[in-house]
């Protein structure tokens, strides 16, 4: 494999998007994005204002906007394995869960 230099670190090349993730993406595009332009330039413009934050698992079978019937944008999701609650630590280590519920308590 070629190897390229990015900003000093040595990275394997990108490969390409599956054909069948590009064509689901177009057609994404094509329908849900362009029959809902304006409600999506609203989200990009307005900024993010969930109802809810929602933890959840990471499974893929798992999808909480459908469970709930949610807009784009109605919830913050935070997706972990068994949506676990970890406790709080203030020991100054990187914690995803408790970053991402202080994101919600204190920005959103």
């Amino acid at each position: 494999k070629k190897k390229k230099k990015t900003n000093g670190t040595v990275m394997d090349d990108v490969k390409p998007l599956p054909s069948y993730l590009v064509q689901r993406y177009h057609g994404w595009k094509a329908t849900g994005y362009s029959e809902n332009k304006a409600w999506y330039r609203h989200l990009a413009t307005e900024g993010q204002h969930p109802r809810a934050m929602v933890i959840s698992c990471c499974d893929s079978r798992v999808n909480a906007i459908s469970i709930f019937g949610a807009d784009q944008g109605e919830f913050f999701i935070h997706r972990n394995i068994a949506n676990l609650v970890p406790p709080y630590r203030p020991d100054g280590d990187y914690h995803g869960t408790s970053a991402a519920v202080e994101y919600a308590v204190d920005v959103l």
